[in-house]
Parts: structure tokens; sequence; C-alpha cells
């Protein structure tokens, strides 16, 4: 594991690159939220380029992107429950579902 991501073994000598924003839908700060050294994965090959010898994985591109039919599972006005993922001088980042955040803007917390 690094800082920008995981090398994958797959096999024979050959190592793939997935990229931290390749493994999840949702913002990661280190591949270690998510992987693990040794950890089996399911990943897609994205891209292979002969001329440098990489090979691009993704995890994410195997599950659906979380803001298709987003419309249709929320409305406005609806009341939901989330977590905190971080605060801003302009208000809070509350996680509704993998991959899918919301800012509430100061002026709507209460004291």
């Amino acid at each position: 594991l690094a800082d920008f991501g995981a090398f994958v073994d797959l096999g024979k000598g050959v190592e793939g690159l997935l990229h931290i924003s390749e493994i999840s839908w949702e913002r990661l700060k280190h591949p270690a939220e998510r992987l693990s050294a040794g950890m089996k994965v399911k990943v897609e090959v994205t891209k292979v380029d002969t001329e440098k010898g990489r090979i691009s994985l993704s995890m994410r591109s195997l599950s659906p992107h979380p803001w298709e039919g987003i419309a249709e599972k929320y409305s406005e006005g609806q009341v939901v429950s989330g977590t905190v993922t971080r605060i801003a001088p302009f208000g809070a980042f509350v996680r509704i579902e993998e991959g899918i955040e919301g800012l509430i803007h100061i002026s709507q917390l209460s004291n």
C-alpha cells in the first residue's frame, strides 16, 4: 500500500496499480481504509500501457455509480440520517450512504 493507491499482484509476476480514486466511490484519505496487504480483491483492468509496462485497475467500476437514480431515491425536504465526514467554515459535509455526501450550509445548522 502507498498513499496514492495499492499495487495488486495479478499473477505470473505482473502487477497493476489500483489508484486511491479507483478503490471506492467514497473519498478515502488512505487505501488502508479499505485494503490491507495480502487481501484478495476483484478489480477491472481499465488501461494497459505496454510502452511503459503499466496496468491500471479499478474496484469502483465494478459497482454502480452511487448518484445513478439519486433523484428517485431522495427528494427535497426529505429527512434522512447521516454521518458528519468533515466540517468547514461554511458548514458540514454529511455522508448519507456510501459515495453520497451532502452539505449542510452553516445557515441551516442549529445552535
